[in-house]
């Protein structure tokens, strides 16, 4: 059995929970079962890492590296048409161009699609093809969403021709069926797996006492409110930080973080995958505040590093977090975050070790090796 799958994660993304996933799942594929990932040039770090591809090429020319150099209102409509035209040769055409001839040449058994571009229905055929559907935020949350309506539709119609859907949680299942009425037997969850527990952490005093905050800060993510909420737990705890990972802050943030006087308390840091780790492990706790998410890999990531997580009670997080975490209500109707910040700051060693030994268990439903064995047995079902 031979499966193909084409560049589009690994085009759009550097680095992220899509693409870090499918090198995953792909890297713990047995013997017996061969694959292509077809694409020229990519930058992405997962695949880099993975070494799953010999002789990928260094991106040349890419929206990301053309955004960068050409800072200016409307870069990206700039990008497109000088693209469309042919002006240049990009990493998107000659990947594009990659899995167009890989499809046409029908040497697989199965397609498994890693994006919702519809390129590829022409070239298909008769062979059955995987779509993997990590979210469904911008369905849900279409205000926060450029361009909406264009993914949706493809989305929606790839959802309708697939021979089977991955959703990574019940939670998306449950989406999908609900807002795409696709039927519930064309669907099947695979989660996501985790890293192993980290066997030697290593303290580190020199961030301070602080909680830690990962990822994007935008829209659904509900970071607004909880700077409002750390803002309220500071009152009476002056020299506690809130750490921030991700892109550097934005004017807006940096005026808010102002306006509520927290200049002192909030900080921002990018740090390698290790030093993301040593934050983990040194945290008095991991906040996860979002108003949604697929799925939510960074759960994970605390678990294995023993910091204690607290997850707003909503969408999948109490799917994944199980008994493995604390659980707060935060909308920006109201919050009770701070509350649980207190009770987290306050636990003795003993009751902190019981939450992190809860994290642990919690951790051991959620592996990379069984996520890819399911994943062969839906591939052997198509056949």
């Amino acid at each position: 059995m031979k499966i193909l799958y084409d560049h589009q994660a690994f085009t759009m993304q550097y680095f992220g929970g899509v693409s870090k996933s499918f090198c995953e799942l792909i890297s713990h594929l047995p013997n017996d079962v061969k694959y292509e990932i077809s694409i020229k040039q990519s930058d992405n770090v997962h695949l880099m890492a993975s070494n799953l591809i010999d002789n990928i090429e260094k991106v040349k020319l890419d929206s990301k590296k053309f955004h960068k150099y050409i800072n200016i209102k409307g870069s990206e409509k700039l990008y497109n048409l000088l693209k469309d035209i042919h002006l240049f040769r990009t990493a998107e055409q000659v990947n594009l161009k990659c899995s167009i001839n890989a499809l046409k040449k029908r040497n697989f058994d199965i397609f498994h699609a890693t994006f919702y571009d519809l390129y590829f229905l022409k070239y298909i055929g008769d062979k059955p093809f995987v779509l993997t559907v990590h979210d469904m935020m911008p369905e849900l949350f279409p205000w926060y969403f450029r361009k909406n309506n264009t993914e949706t539709m493809r989305k929606r119609l790839l959802c309708e021709k697939a021979s089977i859907i991955i959703a990574v949680s019940e939670q998306t299942k449950k989406d999908l069926v609900r807002l795409f009425e696709i039927p519930d037997k064309k669907i099947i969850v695979i989660y996501h797996g985790g890293p192993e527990i980290m066997k030697k952490p290593v303290k580190d005093s020199s961030n301070g006492t602080y909680f830690l905050y990962v990822g994007q800060r935008s829209a659904y993510k509900n970071f607004d409110q909880t700077l409002r909420d750390f803002g309220t737990f500071v009152l009476k705890h002056k020299d506690i930080k809130l750490i921030c990972t991700g892109a550097p802050f934005t004017l807006y943030e940096v005026k808010l973080i102002d306006e509520l006087d927290l200049n002192c308390n909030v900080f921002h840091k990018s740090p390698t995958d290790k030093k993301l780790l040593s934050l983990y492990v040194n945290a008095i706790g991991f906040v996860y505040p979002s108003l949604y998410e697929g799925f939510g890999m960074p759960i994970l990531e605390a678990f294995a590093c023993g910091c204690p997580v607290l997850l707003n009670s909503t969408s999948c997080f109490p799917e994944i977090g199980g008994q493995g975490a604390l659980y707060f209500n935060s909308s920006e109707s109201g919050s009770n975050l701070p509350h649980l910040l207190e009770q987290v700051y306050s636990l003795s060693n003993g009751d902190r070790q019981i939450l992190i030994n809860r994290g642990f268990e919690r951790l051991k439903n959620f592996s990379w090796q069984k996520s890819s064995d399911q994943l062969v047995n839906l591939y052997n079902g198509l056949i």
